[in-house]
């Protein structure tokens, strides 16, 4: 079991860093692809001969079941046209914009921060990982590899382009890659048509629904700062807080429960240190509090 932490790389309004972006972002995990029936959703823009089509097999997804999307270009024109590539050089960039997880209850003070640290993780857009980069992502790896550069491609007279791409659902970097919570989800696909000079952006939406999924990562801390031991067991612990005696821990699903850990190393003479820790394991379905173990 291990938790990581990934930094949250802030989108820039320069074109050109927002191009690169768009072509080497990516993270995930889960299940390959598969359809099920369902409510299948088209959407469509066109502009200037280009169509972009995105296309989403159901409206509803259950937790475990990937979100699989394809994104079509076509040119109609009897000429060919210029887009805007690099890194990775995929033809759109599709991503997702997670429904907001609840901060839950306020504590107040020090237990407030504390439930800060685990909340920040929460993802504005997820951007989906292509198809060709799926699996080395869903075996714990990150996304593709792409080299940071910008290129001009050109897409002949009557000619097509397509990218499938995948999303597990994920909605949160620091509680180990926690699901989003249950609601509305906006997938959004865009294509660079045109070159840096003059770029013309081709953009459609689709609105898919997360359901029946795990509490967020915000109730499951309320769930077990409701207990008043363990409560009053951390208010000691971060009052004592310092440099010398950091407060640490992870925040992540262990199958169908969240594990809460919390560790506080306090040093001592020479090389010596005592240690404090808990672990609170809440069911993920109904937040109840399966178990505390506290060290020593």
């Amino acid at each position: 079991m291990g938790w990581r932490r990934l930094e949250i790389v802030a989108h820039r309004s320069v074109l050109v860093v927002a191009l690169v972006i768009v072509f080497t972002s990516a993270c995930g995990s889960a299940l390959g692809p598969g359809q099920r029936p369902g409510d299948p959703i088209t959407v469509a823009a066109e502009r200037a001969g280009v169509r972009l089509t995105l296309l989403i097999p159901q409206q509803t997804y259950a937790p475990g079941e990937v979100v699989w999307v394809d994104a079509k270009v076509e040119n109609t024109n009897a000429m060919p046209i210029s887009w805007v590539g690099g890194g990775c050089n995929f033809p759109a960039h599709i991503s997702a914009k997670p429904p907001t997880a609840p901060a839950g209850k306020s504590w107040g003070g020090r237990i407030d921060d504390w439930k800060k640290r685990w909340l920040d993780g929460d993802l504005a857009e997820f951007v989906f990982i292509p198809e060709s980069a799926w699996q080395n992502y869903a075996g714990g790896g990150g996304g593709p590899i792409c080299t940071m550069d910008v290129r001009i491609n050109q897409l002949a007279a009557h000619d097509t382009l397509m990218l499938r791409a995948g999303w597990d659902g994920v909605g949160n970097v620091q509680a180990g890659r926690g699901r989003a919570p249950d609601g509305e989800s906006e997938i959004t696909a865009i294509f660079p048509m045109g070159t840096l000079a003059a770029v013309d952006l081709i953009t459609v939406k689709a609105t898919i629904r997360l359901t029946g999924g795990f509490i967020t990562p915000g109730q499951a801390l309320d769930a077990a700062l409701a207990d008043d031991g363990f409560r009053r067991w951390l208010e000691q612990r971060l009052g004592e807080e310092s440099a010398t005696a950091p407060m640490q821990g992870g925040l992540g699903t262990v199958g169908a429960a969240w594990w809460v850990t919390v560790l506080q190393k306090v040093s001592g003479p020479g090389d010596s240190f005592k240690a404090y820790g808990v672990t609170v394991k809440i069911d993920a379905l109904t937040g109840k509090t399966l178990s505390f173990e506290y060290v020593p």
